[in-house]
C-alpha cells in the first residue's frame, strides 16, 4: 500500500514539495525501475500543488533520480549520483584548481592501494596494460589525457564503490579539459613508462611498489 500525506494540508512551496516527493520515494521503498504514479495521482497522494509538483519532478529528473519513458510514464532511474559534479566541470577554472584537484586525486588513489591489489582481476590488469601500451603510441596531449582518464577510471571502477565513482567529475573528467596544460615532451615520454609501473605493481600485488609508482606518475604534472 502506497503511503501518502494524511494531515489534510496542501504544501505549495518547491522546498516542501521536493521534500514530500523525497519522502514518498523513501517511505514506499522505491528502487531503480519502480514506477511513479501520474502527476495527477501523485499530487493527490501527497496533497501538494500540482504546478509546483512539476517543478519538483523536473528537479529530480535533472538530478537523474527519475526519468520519463514512453508508455511506462515516470520511473525511478537511480537513487545515488552517477556523476555528482558533471554539471559543474565547465565552470571550474583550470589554472586555479588544477593543483588542488590533482592533490585530491592522488590522495584517493594512494588511499585505495590495498583495495586495488585485493580486488583487481587478471583481466582487469590486462585491460590496464593495453591502455598503457596505447600511451606509447600517443602523439599529443589530448590523446594522452584521454588514455590517462580511461586508465584511472578503470582503477576507480575496480573498487566497485558507486559513491567513489560519483565524484569522478572532479577526480577524472576534469582532467579531460586540461590537455593543453599537459601537452609536453616530458609527459609524452614518461606516461607509458609510469603507467606500466602501476600495472606491474598491481600484477605483482606489491603495495610498496604501487605506492611509489602512483607518486612518480603524478610528479610530471607538477
Amino acid at each position: 500500500m502506497k503511503k501518502n500525506r494524511s494531515d489534510g494540508k496542501s504544501d505549495t512551496t518547491l522546498a516542501s514539495v521536493t521534500k514530500a516527493l523525497q519522502s514518498y520515494i523513501i517511505d514506499n521503498k522505491l528502487t531503480p525501475g519502480s514506477p511513479l504514479p501520474s502527476e495527477k495521482e501523485l499530487g493527490e497522494l501527497l496533497r501538494v500543488s500540482r504546478t509546483v509538483l512539476r517543478e519538483a519532478l523536473q528537479r529530480f529528473k535533472v538530478m537523474g533520480i527519475i526519468e520519463s519513458r514512453r508508455k511506462a510514464g515516470m520511473i525511478i532511474k537511480r537513487l545515488h549520483p552517477e556523476n555528482l559534479y558533471e554539471s559543474f566541470i565547465p565552470f571550474i577554472d583550470i589554472e586555479s584548481s588544477f593543483e588542488k584537484l590533482l592533490d585530491m586525486r592522488i590522495i584517493l588513489e594512494l588511499g585505495m592501494i590495498e583495495m586495488l591489489i585485493e580486488r583487481i582481476s587478471d583481466q582487469g590488469t590486462l585491460e590496464l596494460e593495453l591502455i598503457a601500451v596505447r600511451m606509447r603510441e600517443a602523439r599529443d596531449g589530448e590523446e594522452i589525457i584521454e588514455l590517462d582518464n580511461a586508465f584511472h577510471s578503470a582503477l576507480f571502477e575496480t573498487i566497485g564503490n558507486e559513491f567513489l565513482n560519483s565524484i569522478r567529475g572532479l577526480t577524472i573528467d576534469f582532467f579531460t579539459i586540461t590537455y593543453d596544460k599537459n601537452d609536453n615532451e616530458t609527459i609524452r615520454k614518461d606516461n607509458h613508462k609510469n603507467h606500466m609501473a602501476i600495472v606491474d605493481a598491481l600484477r605483482n600485488r606489491d603495495v610498496d611498489s604501487l605506492r611509489t609508482a602512483i607518486k612518480k606518475h603524478y610528479e610530471v604534472y607538477r
